[in-house]
This record gives C-alpha cells, structure tokens and sequence, in this order.
C-alpha cells in the first residue's frame, strides 16, 4: 500500500491504470489525512482496537479510504464529482481535477423524471446499477472555472 502524499497518489493511478491494462479490475484506498499529523494503515488498526465498537470503527475508515481511493482513481471531472455526490449527497459544489478548478452541479430533479421514465412502476431494484449510473451521469454537470487549483 501507498500512503497518501502527492508522490504516492500518483504511483498509485500509474499502477492501477498499468494493472488495468494486463486484464486487472482495481480500486485504490487512500486514507483521511485530517490536521497535521500524517495518519497510516498502521494508525487505523490501532484506533480500530482501542475503539469501543472496533468493527465499525475499522469499517467506517475502511469505507472512507476506498470513498477517497475512488476520488483519487476518477477518469473524468464527472466521475470525480459523481463519486462525491453519492456519498455526501451534495448538488452543487467546487472539485480539483488535472490541476485544474471546476464546478460540479447535480440535477435532482431531473434524475428523479427520468428515473420516473424508466421505471414508472416505481419498483425498487428495478434498474441495473449501471442504468442508474448512466441517468445519474446524464444528470450530472462540470464547468472549468480555472485552468489551475488556487491554493
């Protein structure tokens, strides 16, 4: 595993994206780093262990690592925004991708009407995950505010 520093992200997309090429399906973790203090895999065992509620406390980081692994792993500006909109559930809201400043936007409403469309039954699991994925996608918006990330 690579930890998450500017280097190690980019050898991690490098050999993900080389692995892929030889027939390999990945994902990437990448853990939180949150205040100044550099946080490892090793540190996440160890919160894990001394927490009440270990299990759950190793699988909240776990989700996490893999939420920012897909961030990190995101081919697209739209998959980028796509995978933080699942989970925070944000319509609107600015991303970095390729060094570069863009605003992601989000139509609910729009996703809901054409989820309506394709399933006016209203069945739950009707769909296929990729049929959702692909509304979702049609659903979704970038537009460049900068050709560089202010830091």
């Amino acid at each position: 595993g690579l930890d998450n520093e500017p280097g190690a992200r980019a050898y991690t997309i490098k050999h993900a994206r080389r692995a892929e090429k030889l027939g390999y399906r990945c994902l990437a973790a990448q853990i939180e780093q949150v205040g100044e203090r550099k946080t490892d895999w090793n540190d996440l065992h160890l919160r894990a262990q001394a927490a009440e509620d270990g299990d759950a406390q190793w699988q909240a980081d776990l989700d996490q690592a893999r939420h920012n692994g897909a961030v990190l792993m995101a081919r697209t500006a739209v998959d980028k925004g796509l995978v933080i909109y699942q989970r925070e559930q944000k319509t609107e809201f600015h991303i970095e991708f390729a060094s570069r400043l863009f605003w992601f936007e989000f139509d609910a409403v729009r996703f809901d009407k054409m989820m309506r469309e394709k399933n006016p039954d209203d069945e739950e699991g009707t769909l296929s995950d990729e049929a959702v994925a692909k509304i979702q996608r049609a659903c979704a918006s970038v537009q460049q505010i900068a050709n560089c990330y202010p830091e």
